[in-house]
C-alpha cells in the first residue's frame, strides 16, 4: 500500500540496478470508501518516468495469472497494478467473449468490418465508464468502440498495440484515464502517437485527472469530479457534432 512512498526504492533499490523486482499495485485509481489518501492515481505517472520498468494492468483474473507468470520469466521491474474489487463480468463479456489470448498487450470490442466514428482507449477500471459511455452514444446514433490496454508501458510497444486495433478511416480518438494528466499514460501515448505522421491531424483528446486531491462534489461521483465519466466521454464526442 502507499506504493508513492516507496518511489525511492523503486527508482535506486530496483530500477537503477534493473532487478526482477515485481510490484503488486492494489487500489488502482480512484477508491471512493477511503478517500484521497487512498486514490491510486499517481503510480503510472511517477512510475513511468523510471527507466528499465514494466507497467501491466489486468482487468480480468486470467490475465492477471499471465502478468504474474511474465514476472516470474522477466528478468526487469514489473509493476501489476490491478483494482481493489472482483472480476467484472461486463468486461469479460466486452472484450474476452472469444476467448482469451496468451499475451499482455491489448483487447477491442469492435472489428475491422464496424464503421466507427471514434474509440476510446483506456485502462483499469474505469474502462466501465466507457462502456457506458459507448451505449449512450450508440442511442445518439453514434458509433464508437473502445480499446482496453493491458500493457501500458514500455510506451512505444503500447502504441503500436493500439495502432494494430484502430481502424483506419478513424478521425477521433479519446483516451480516458483513471489517473492524473501531467507525466500519465494518456499524455505519453498521445504524443507518441502524434509523432506518427498517419495520426498528427487526427483529432486525439485526453481526459484524466487535473485535481488530484480533489474528496468529490455533492451530488456527483468520483469519475464525474474529476471529469473522467462516461458523461464527459459524450460531451468530448458531441462538441464536435
Amino acid at each position: 500500500s502507499f506504493f508513492q512512498r516507496a518511489y525511492d526504492n523503486l527508482l535506486h533499490d530496483v530500477a537503477l540496478q534493473d532487478l526482477p523486482v515485481t510490484f503488486m499495485v492494489d487500489r488502482a485509481g480512484l477508491s471512493s470508501g477511503d478517500g484521497p489518501t487512498h486514490h491510486g492515481i499517481f503510480d503510472v505517472s511517477f512510475a513511468s518516468q523510471v527507466p528499465n520498468v514494466m507497467i501491466i494492468a489486468p482487468e480480468t483474473q486470467n490475465v492477471l495469472q499471465r502478468a504474474m507468470d511474465l514476472s516470474c520469466e522477466s528478468s526487469h521491474p514489473m509493476i501489476i497494478r490491478y483494482a481493489n474489487e472482483d472480476e467484472n463480468p461486463e468486461i469479460v463479456r466486452e472484450f474476452y467473449s472469444a476467448g482469451q489470448h496468451d499475451t499482455i498487450s491489448a483487447v477491442r470490442n469492435y472489428t475491422d468490418e464496424d464503421d466507427l466514428e471514434c474509440v476510446i482507449v483506456t485502462y483499469g477500471k474505469i474502462v466501465c465508464e466507457a462502456i457506458k459511455a459507448k451505449n449512450m452514444l450508440a442511442e445518439k446514433g453514434i458509433r464508437s468502440g473502445i480499446i482496453l490496454l493491458e500493457l501500458i508501458k514500455p510506451y512505444e510497444e503500447s502504441v503500436n498495440n493500439i495502432k494494430n486495433l484502430l481502424p483506419a478511416s478513424i478521425t477521433k480518438i479519446i483516451f480516458l484515464e483513471e489517473g492524473v494528466r501531467n507525466g500519465g499514460a494518456s499524455m505519453i501515448l498521445t504524443d507518441i502517437l502524434r509523432r506518427d505522421i498517419k495520426y498528427k491531424d487526427k483529432n486525439i483528446v485526453s481526459l484524466a485527472i487535473d485535481d488530484p486531491f480533489s474528496a468529490g462534489t455533492v451530488g456527483k461521483n468520483l469519475y464525474q469530479s474529476c471529469g473522467i465519466s462516461a458523461d464527459d466521454v459524450v460531451r468530448v464526442v458531441l462538441d464536435d457534432k
